[in-house]
């Protein structure tokens, strides 16, 4: 397969013995692989290997024991997700026929792949993603228009998402953010317009409170909507504190775009400027790439992809497998960009 095949014989070696040891390590982060085959015997087991090895799919090899003896399965690559896996599985029935399968990976060998793919957020063909700092060390996908309300997606580690104009973090899991908060409420929509406006004003008090700022002027002057949806664009601190109201540190005017920073536009305090963009994922982001074609190569830290047919190979330290199905678009640190069918993915390659 040329350049796909450069697992010399000794390493092909080592990846089908290395697989006959019960509880060899893995990593934290790599739940599943895909099963070829189980066999009952072990030189056919290592032949099916070999053969996958030098088409470029990292294959091993483990030995299980049953009621009728030793089985020996033929498995290839690992992932952090089922759905990279499912994918994978359907691409080999296309490209070497039989009938592999996600499975989960009891026993991926120590040292026959150096990364494992994780799939972390999936964004479709229309939508605007990017990559953007969060904090010093961290980063966060921000998918939406820029100049428009939008999700953030946090590292796998922290698990959550939110909606906001801006957003950044802060220390003890808290963070300060740009949205938009309603002063009519849900419950208040059969009431008389009396008691709504009473409740309406209410909210507007809490608001000023928060912020040190003159009700009368919120109201005048940053109040957005009408009667039953009206609502403020506020800059305020947010996060783990339970309980705590969140603080309120300037609240845009009415007419201002939540993502001005000019200080006509806020009352109070205005926002600091917008993260840093790391990585653009999607075509809906300006300056987004176009659409792969064969041998692009992104390069991350310490890696390289390139597309390959259908499938992304990955290559580190003259090493190469195929490692996803799908056309690398784009690289930063240990993120990689992947076109696949219907959008985009954003993969994290985990070291093992």
């Amino acid at each position: 397969m040329g350049s796909l095949g450069r697992v010399s014989r000794t390493v092909m070696v080592a990846m089908i013995a290395l697989g006959w040891a019960a509880g060899l390590a893995q990593g934290a982060l790599v739940p599943y692989t895909v099963q070829v085959a189980a066999l009952s015997d072990a030189e056919a087991a290592i032949e099916l290997s070999g053969r996958l090895l030098r088409d470029g799919f990292p294959a091993y090899v483990v030995r299980a024991e049953g009621a009728a003896g030793s089985v020996f399965r033929v498995r290839v690559a690992a992932f952090g997700d089922r759905a990279s896996a499912d994918r994978y599985a359907r691409a080999m029935s296309e490209s070497v026929g039989g009938e592999p399968r996600p499975a989960l990976a009891e026993a991926i060998p120590a040292g026959i792949l150096p990364l494992a793919p994780t799939r972390w957020v999936r964004i479709a063909e229309n939508e605007r993603a990017v990559v953007v700092a969060w904090g010093e060390t961290e980063v966060a996908v921000r998918v939406g228009p820029a100049d428009g309300m939008a999700r953030y997606h946090l590292t796998p580690r922290d698990g959550a998402s939110f909606e906001a104009w801006w957003a950044r973090p802060l220390a003890n899991g808290r963070r300060e953010e740009v949205v938009a908060l309603p002063l009519d409420g849900d419950d208040d929509q059969g009431d008389d317009p009396s008691v709504q406006d009473a409740l309406f004003r209410q909210r507007i008090r809490l608001v000023a409170d928060r912020s040190g700022l003159d009700p009368t002027v919120l109201e005048q002057e940053a109040v957005r909507g009408e009667r039953g949806s009206r609502r403020l664009v506020v800059w305020r601190t947010t996060g783990a504190d339970t309980g705590a109201e969140p603080a309120v540190s300037g609240v845009a005017r009415a007419g201002a775009q939540p993502t001005s920073r000019a200080e006509a536009d806020w009352l109070g305090g205005v926002p600091p400027a917008a993260n840093e963009v790391l990585l653009k994922v999607s075509p809906g982001a300006a300056g987004g790439a176009a659409e792969p074609t064969e041998g692009d190569v992104v390069q991350g830290r310490a890696w390289t992809a390139r597309a390959v047919g259908d499938w992304t190979v990955l290559e580190v330290e003259g090493t190469s497998w195929r490692a996803l199905v799908g056309a690398p678009r784009g690289g930063y640190e240990n993120l990689l960009v992947l076109r696949v069918d219907g959008g985009f993915e954003l993969v994290r390659l985990a070291q093992r």
